[in-house]
């Protein structure tokens, strides 16, 4: 006899993708109403790690930065462009990104939609949402990037 076949889906579980939208797509933290330190990503055990605090609430923070630090990796095997990118050859930029109005630091993220030559520390950033790849069920995963906000 041959033992009960075991099935498993080899999808990727959207679940956890859903929790975190607004974290994720327009960057949505905590910040405690009591000594006002901003929190990214959001506090999910809904105490304040500087007071102690438990009056927290959500802050979504600028969409706007600058570009602290920066590193391009180069792939060495093809990889099909994605839709709403601007392809620079097969380099992807790697940052870190200091948020102006908060003094809060993102990262790692990727830059897009910019020359790999024209990318410089300190050059003005703005959130742009992209396609970031496509999930074995189908659909499409997102995920927030950079671009510049200067042409």
């Amino acid at each position: 006899m041959f033992p009960e076949p075991l099935y498993r889906h080899g999808v990727l579980r959207t679940t956890k993708a859903w929790r975190q939208r607004k974290e994720r797509y327009r960057l949505v933290g905590s910040r405690c109403r009591g000594c006002g330190q901003l929190w990214w990503p959001g506090r999910h055990s809904k105490v304040c790690g500087t007071c102690n605090s438990r009056d927290l609430e959500e802050y979504e923070f600028s969409h706007e930065g600058e570009l602290f630090v920066h590193h391009m990796e180069a792939q060495h095997h093809p990889i099909p462009p994605l839709q709403g990118f601007d392809v620079y050859g097969d380099t992807r930029i790697f940052a870190m990104v200091r948020l102006i109005k908060e003094g809060i630091y993102i990262g790692p993220t990727e830059i897009v939609d910019c020359p790999p030559e024209k990318v410089k520390d300190g050059m003005k950033v703005k959130l742009v949402l992209r396609k970031f790849r496509r999930e074995q069920n189908g659909n499409w995963m997102y995920s927030s990037m950079w671009a510049p906000s200067e042409p």
